[in-house]
């Protein structure tokens, strides 16, 4: 995420907190007059992201942290969530269930749709292993803004 200007936030990994995450994004796209389509899909895709490293990396460690930053350039917004537990959420299991994302077999299910949607979204997702384990699940945005 070098020569972009960087913004982070770093919550306890509960569930409760994602609100404090989309506030933090919320603002710091404001700042950089991000459309409010493009700024509607990150924050879903963003969210999603921070629901999945509470729920599946974070897991079951009572001090566990999820860490997001986000860097801007002119083109483009890139958002990056990090758990940095060892889970049962490896990054080879995660960037397999990114490649193979689609909708649920069960369409009533309430669950299971999450990284359909960010990569859905995103133009961009990959995830990165981390070498004490966890992972960062880093997503990039293209921004298209129209000429006044």
């Amino acid at each position: 995420m070098s020569g972009r200007t960087h913004h982070g936030l770093e919550i306890p990994a509960d569930l409760a907190r994602i609100g404090q995450v989309r506030k933090f994004a919320t603002q710091v796209m404001t700042r950089y007059r991000i459309p409010k389509r493009a700024a509607d899909e990150i924050l879903l895709a963003l969210s999603e992201l921070v629901q999945n490293a509470v729920e599946h990396g974070a897991h079951g460690h009572e001090d566990a942290t999820v860490r997001v930053r986000m860097a801007f350039d002119a083109g483009s917004v890139v958002f990056e969530v990090e758990d940095s537990f060892p889970s049962e959420q490896t990054a080879v299991e995660l960037r397999r269930r990114l490649a193979e994302a689609g909708l649920p077999d069960d369409l009533e299910s309430e669950r299971g749709r999450g990284l359909f949607l960010v990569q859905a979204m995103m133009d961009r997702v990959e995830v990165v292993p981390l070498a004490q384990g966890g992972v960062v699940v880093r997503g990039e945005k293209k921004i298209v803004r129209r000429a006044r």
